[in-house]
């Protein structure tokens, strides 16, 4: 598992290698209704996944495209107290994690979390 560094701006767009495949990753702070938006696109800029950031969230669970990676992409508190998404702890105390399907298949547990 890895951590996917995000700058914690207004909008932030960056490519990322993940499964040895680029994708773009977009986070957007909407302030009139207090969430971060979530995009993911292929290298050809097709889109995935248009989320919200969720804590405790595999955001490609129920992602149907088949240029989706094969692990989980979650969203989680770096600490206990941590207990919502706001526009100031996306960076600091929110992580995007990537979870390899390997790493899933080597410890099943993961599967058992409680991550929706």
């Amino acid at each position: 598992m890895y951590q996917i560094e995000i700058k914690n701006n207004p909008y932030y767009e960056e490519n990322f290698i993940i499964d040895n495949q680029v994708y773009k990753l977009i986070f957007k702070w909407n302030e009139r209704v207090k969430f971060w938006s979530f995009e993911m696109q292929t290298n050809d800029n097709e889109d995935i996944i248009k989320t919200f950031l969720v804590l405790n969230c595999n955001l490609l669970k129920f992602v149907q495209s088949n240029k989706k990676p094969d692990g989980f992409l979650l969203v989680l508190p770096l600490s206990d107290n941590v207990k919502e998404i706001t526009q100031n702890n996306v960076s600091t105390d929110i992580g995007i994690f990537y979870l390899t399907k390997q790493e899933l298949l080597e410890d099943p547990d993961w599967q058992n979390l409680n991550i929706f």
